[in-house]
């Protein structure tokens, strides 16, 4: 949540559109994110992209007029 800078809901939707765009299980997006953030194992740049995607789309979505959360 710290590193999108979004609450859990956020990074919920953020998961689930990697996970829908990879064709990669749930599961093995959020560990590829833990293991990244927390330095244990780079992300696999498919997957770098697909969440950079997905974050920018969720902020874009955040800062329209009437967005709620």
């Amino acid at each position: 949540m710290a590193t999108f800078g979004c609450p859990a809901e956020g990074v919920w939707e953020i998961l689930v559109e990697v996970y829908q765009n990879s064709n990669v299980k749930l599961r093995v997006v959020a560990d590829a994110v833990t293991a990244a953030v927390t330095g244990t194992e780079p992300m696999p740049p498919d997957l770098q992209n697909h969440l950079q995607t997905a974050v920018e789309r969720w902020r874009t979505r955040e800062h329209e007029p009437g967005a709620g959360g």
